[in-house]
């Protein structure tokens, strides 16, 4: 059977691609047993995600990390590559509106020049591979083809020393704001702090907390409250975001977290070492486990959620799916 033809082998591991490609959300760790998510149900967005840099022909394929690639026509119908940690690739896909499908044999693969080489058994296929800016092009051989796949899902990590930080002043409230550029990205570098008519608060009443961490936000509010120039962040701007510190949801955080604000214990400082500038900070002093943003797209189900970011104390970054009408932070992005 030629792996790089989809067929629709039965329903499984839709869990598993939002596993990895949301960075193992609600694994929780030793040190910290808040660690688990909190409310937000990780996994249900199946999105491509993050880094490796490289190009065709010098291994930029070699997946140290959890990687899915994504590619969708016009039609919402997709296909989609998975690389675990330990040489193992899941393909699947899904027609239209339907349910993703994922084959439930991981197939062993390796690299050799800008070949991918993907065995079963005694079988194995070859397609050569090229990668220019975030796409990646798949020419398969053999009795099945599958010529030019276009996939999402590379950033190239930037250089900290590259990062350009600023300031911008909301005209409707004159408050002024941090930025940090990030390679093309240019981020707020605070949580939004716009009081709008309703649909918005400072966590736990305390004007304090928003001097600090800013406002939460319903969904449906936090959609419009950036200001003129700035938007709330689509899902693949996170992602961009985490591929620009490297790519490994494990670590992103940590690089994106604010150098104080987040729980000290006995054993173990979760402060972050914030080498873009992007200061990110948990929900308030008295919930210190995680910081949660929105995004601006709905959940997978259509069931009144939408998604999410998490930043855990551990450093980990996920994507989860949270009730529209809960209230969380707003990063805003150009």
């Amino acid at each position: 059977m030629n792996f790089f033809t989809f067929t629709k082998l039965g329903r499984t591991l839709l869990m598993l691609t939002a596993v990895i490609a949301v960075g193992l959300a609600g694994c929780g760790g030793d040190d910290n047993p808040n660690d688990n998510g909190g409310n937000n149900n990780g996994g249900n967005n199946t999105g491509g995600n993050n880094n490796n840099s490289g190009g065709g022909g010098n291994g930029g394929l070699v997946l140290g990390k959890d990687e899915a690639w994504v590619d969708c026509d016009e039609n919402s119908d997709c296909e989609a590559l998975v690389f675990t940690k330990d040489g193992k690739v899941y393909f699947g896909g899904k027609e239209g509106d339907g349910d993703w499908v994922f084959n439930n044999t991981a197939r062993q693969y390796s690299t050799s020049g800008n070949k991918l080489i993907i065995s079963l058994g005694g079988d194995s296929d070859t397609a050569t591979y090229s990668i220019s800016g975030n796409k990646l092009t798949l020419n398969a051989s053999g009795a099945y083809t599958r010529t030019s796949g276009v996939v999402t899902g590379i950033v190239e990590p930037i250089d900290p020393n590259t990062v350009v930080k600023g300031t911008f002043t909301d005209s409707r409230d004159k408050k002024t704001y941090k930025t940090v550029k990030i390679g093309s990205q240019t981020w707020m570098a605070e949580n939004l702090n716009y009081e709008t008519a309703s649909g918005s608060k400072c966590w736990g009443d305390s004007a304090a907390n928003c001097a600090t961490y800013g406002r939460v936000y319903t969904w449906e509010v936090a959609k419009t409250a950036c200001p003129s120039g700035y938007h709330l962040p689509e899902p693949d701007e996170w992602r961009m975001l985490i591929g620009a510190t490297g790519g490994n949801m494990e670590e992103a955080g940590n690089k994106l977290k604010s150098k104080s604000g987040w729980p000290i214990t006995a054993t173990k400082d979760y402060n972050g070492t914030d080498d873009y500038g992007f200061s990110a900070l948990p929900r308030s002093k008295a919930f210190g486990d995680e910081g949660v943003w929105w995004t601006n797209e709905k959940g997978f189900f259509d069931d009144g959620r939408a998604v999410s970011v998490i930043i855990y104390t551990l450093g980990k970054v996920a994507f989860g799916e949270s009730f529209s009408t809960d209230q969380y932070y707003v990063r805003c992005v150009k």
